[in-house]
């Protein structure tokens, strides 16, 4: 295998390399716009829930909720 072929297959190597990043870029900003989505959803469920409940999620003050202790 002489020089040029080398530098020919490193060149076809680089260029593989540019078409691969451009199309993970791609993928990314797609699943970032499908993160962004599902956030809003996840609030929108939450508010809905917190509605709901009127607030009753409440946190339970300390040893309140957890069973009686044996002496």
């Amino acid at each position: 295998m002489g020089i040029t072929d080398r530098v020919f297959d490193s060149l076809r190597a680089a260029i593989q390399l540019g078409v691969r990043v451009e199309s993970l870029g791609l993928r990314l900003e797609k699943l970032a716009h499908e993160v962004r989505d599902l956030d809003r959803r996840l609030i929108r469920v939450e508010t809905a829930l917190e509605i709901a409940t009127t607030g009753r999620f409440a946190a339970l003050p300390p040893n309140e909720g957890e069973p009686p202790r044996e002496s």
